[in-house]
């Protein structure tokens, strides 16, 4: 079975989600992963290390202010992984916090795949429920929208959870501790 793990950081730095790609490795799954380069060398436009990490063009349109240049960045994240992703018959889509949850989302909308939601944070109620921020906002109405099409939550602590389960919707959850 091939499974394909997304985020928005660099994967190859990313201990937590190599941990789990090589859990995964031992029990015979085919994994890849795609992330995005967190410092990018000079005229760099894809690393390949173990897993590939894209370089965005648009974070480097610095003369946009900074929400139009996040929005730009969103936008060619989603492009590059889907077609990344793409025609490549992954089964498992592991979606590494908010930021590339949408595009697990347009992959299970076109494909008979398993979409896992792996929350490594509780971004969603930083300053609690109604009291946070845009950006808390922002993702929990994100995890809300994609919530019924996620087949399996991945959590780093029990309380976080149940946090999703009370204020969400019921849904089976595996808790994996930072380490």
């Amino acid at each position: 079975m091939t499974v394909l793990h997304l985020t928005h950081t660099d994967i190859n730095n990313d201990s937590r989600i190599l941990k789990e790609i090589g859990s995964l490795r031992t029990r015979g799954f085919v994994v890849d992963g795609l992330g995005v380069l967190e410092r990018e060398p000079e005229g760099q436009a894809l690393i390949t290390s173990e897993y590939p990490a894209l370089s965005l063009y648009s974070r480097k349109l610095y003369f946009l202010p900074k929400r139009v240049r996040h929005f730009f960045t969103m936008i060619e994240l989603m492009f590059r992984m889907l077609r990344f992703a793409r025609g490549k018959g992954y089964r498992i889509i592991h979606c590494h916090d908010t930021l590339v949850l949408p595009i697990g989302l347009v992959l299970k909308c076109f494909s008979n795949i398993t979409l896992i939601y792996d929350a490594h944070e509780l971004e969603s109620d930083r300053n609690g429920i109604g009291g946070g921020d845009f950006l808390s906002w922002l993702i929990l109405c994100t995890e809300k929208f994609c919530w019924s099409r996620i087949d399996h939550l991945i959590v780093v602590s029990d309380s976080i959870g149940r946090w999703y389960c009370e204020h969400i919707s019921q849904k089976d959850y595996t808790v994996i501790l930072n380490s």
